[in-house]
């Protein structure tokens, strides 16, 4: 079902409300560290794996920029998984209002 004009998507308040249940069922604090120290490892391997391609003389650009983009945003979002995907949420669902609302303005 379509949202009516009035009405706005929104995928940030499902994924919060998704967010405390995990957090009431489990211990969510330690589990929320671990995965950011995932996160952490992967940025660091990455920027690690630049650098050295950098020093060989290989640059970054076309394919290679696809080999780096995955691992940062893999490892920014299990750093920072209460920021960076509500903020991508939020991107999501205002395209998604600015298509509805260009749609029922026809």
């Amino acid at each position: 079902m379509l949202p009516m004009a009035s009405e706005k998507v929104d995928f940030v308040e499902p994924f919060n409300k998704l967010l405390d249940a995990i957090e009431g069922a489990i211990n969510a604090q330690g589990l929320w560290t671990a995965i950011s120290y995932v996160g952490i490892v992967i940025l660091l391997a990455t920027l690690v794996t630049w650098l050295f391609q950098k020093r060989r003389g290989g640059s970054v650009n076309g394919q290679d920029a696809k080999t780096f983009f995955w691992p940062l945003l893999i490892g920014g979002i299990c750093v920072a998984p209460k920021g960076i995907i509500p903020i991508l949420l939020k991107i999501l669902g205002g395209a998604i209002n600015i298509i509805i609302h260009g749609v029922e303005s026809l």
